[in-house]
């Protein structure tokens, strides 16, 4: 049974061998392993880059649609799209049409340029909020 842990200690101020932490049992009243890693108590704030938030919203979405332009060279996306209407209980209307690389370029290039905006302006908003909260 590992020692109990006294509040406000944080990983690496008080390091555990990982057996102690392996057999740390949750529900004892003891602070859990989630706990003694991340005190939220001694955390610091940390900011947001607007850049980084930027770049990652803004390749999550032009991968997606990357990947839906893949489908569609590949001929697979009108067998998808139908299974995914008809799982929602819907008759499959649309058409895919043919695959023109100029298009698909576009709509990656689209996508990845609103993502980009939307996360950097999300991350201008956070950075604001963390601002009128100290």
């Amino acid at each position: 049974m590992p020692p109990r842990l006294k509040p406000g200690l944080t990983f690496l101020k008080d390091p555990a061998p990982a057996s102690d932490i392996l057999r740390h049992r949750i529900g004892h009243g003891d602070q859990t392993m989630t706990n003694r890693i991340f005190d939220l108590r001694t955390a610091r704030r940390e900011t947001v880059s607007v850049h980084g938030a930027g770049l990652a919203l803004g390749l999550l979405l032009g991968g997606m649609h990357l990947l839906w332009a893949l489908l569609v060279a590949s001929g697979f996306a009108q067998g998808i799209i139908d299974l995914l209407f008809w799982l929602h209980f819907i008759r499959p209307a649309w058409q895919i049409d043919s695959f023109e690389l100029g298009r698909a370029a576009g709509l990656v290039a689209l996508t990845g340029a609103i993502g980009y905006v939307l996360g950097a302006a999300l991350s201008i908003l956070w950075k604001q909020f963390q601002a009128a909260a100290r």
